[in-house]
């Protein structure tokens, strides 16, 4: 057990528990944070009636408002982009003053301001002292990295067909003829920043199965594109589209398209022909005869995210309407 001078209780001695405690030290000790100003574990439901979920610490200010919040994982946990949503939900629901977040696991922390108009998020480069955000100041940015280069897929290089294997995404057995339009795509997902589609790429990926995925029953590794379901409380794949299979370039363009095909789990696959009449009842900007037609993107130069507008929302209509049709009876 950990005697918690917070909350004057002891409580039990988590791996996360121990960070959480050590944290606040740390914001005592170095950031000038009073010891009447820290709450742990606070839940949300003070904020909002019907919100989830507790704020690891919630530091405040001396008019009684929240300040900034805090979120402790144990070591090991990485600092993903789900953290980071965990903590900006958080956020949302608090409200603070100075609209700051910090993520630790121990090893590694992290603090961001947030803007209040637009929730653009700017990583900072030293920890924000107490004295500061009461006064309104936040410490410098850091300076964004550099932007990797997009692999060009018109006429990849070797460095470039190297980066492409570093992220994971060209199958084995994908053919080299579809190399081009493969990366193309890729470079999409992993390589353009735009704010409009931040985060998108977090849900969608290009991905090589590898030889004999014990998942996929594949002999040869193909080349997916992975649609992923996340309501907060969990993330699933809902697609998984062989691009090597449901692809047809034509002159400039290549189409996306799929067959229907779906399984519910221990039920097994259903028949495309039911797939396609829930999807004509559901969605039927998607149907083209017997086919889901998921939208065209540009091969004979980068593909832009003003290019890619329909597919990626065609992508999740049809992500969601198979999710709706897998929880039918």
């Amino acid at each position: 057990m950990l005697w918690d001078e917070c909350r004057q209780l002891l409580v039990p001695s988590t791996p996360e528990e121990v960070i959480r405690q050590k944290f606040v030290m740390h914001l005592k000790r170095d950031l000038g944070v009073p010891d009447w100003a820290v709450t742990l574990e606070h839940c949300m439901t003070h904020f909002k009636r019907d919100a989830r979920g507790r704020a690891d610490i919630v530091v405040w200010s001396p008019e009684d408002e929240p300040l900034f919040v805090v979120e402790c994982k144990a070591p090991g946990v990485a600092l993903t982009d789900d953290v980071l949503d965990q903590a900006l939900r958080y956020h949302d629901l608090v409200e603070p003053e100075a609209g700051v977040i910090g993520l630790t696991n121990g090893d590694t922390t992290a603090w961001y301001a947030v803007e209040a108009s637009g929730g653009r998020l700017a990583r900072l480069e030293h920890a924000p002292r107490y004295a500061d955000l009461v006064a309104g100041r936040l410490p410098p940015e850091v300076e964004p990295e550099p932007a990797a280069p997009r692999p060009h897929h018109l006429a990849p290089t070797s460095k470039d067909y190297a980066i492409l294997e570093e992220l994971g995404v060209l199958g084995e057995g994908s053919p080299r003829e579809h190399h081009g339009y493969l990366s193309n795509l890729a470079g999409l997902l992993y390589f353009e920043d735009d704010p409009d589609y931040s985060g998108r790429s977090g849900r969608f990926s290009v991905e090589s199965t590898g030889l004999n995925h014990p998942k996929f029953g594949n002999t040869s590794g193909t080349t997916m594109l992975i649609v992923a379901v996340d309501d907060f409380d969990q993330r699933h794949n809902s697609l998984q589209l062989d691009l090597d299979k449901f692809v047809t370039t034509s002159g400039e363009a290549m189409t996306l398209w799929h067959d229907g095909t779906l399984t519910r789990g221990k039920r097994g696959r259903m028949k495309n022909a039911v797939v396609m009449s829930w999807l004509r009842s559901r969605a039927p900007h998607l149907v083209s005869g017997s086919s889901v037609m998921l939208g065209s993107l540009p091969v004979s130069r980068p593909t832009t995210w003003a290019d890619a507008e329909t597919f990626i929302y065609n992508c999740i209509d049809y992500a969601l309407v198979r999710d709706a049709l897998r929880r039918e009876p």
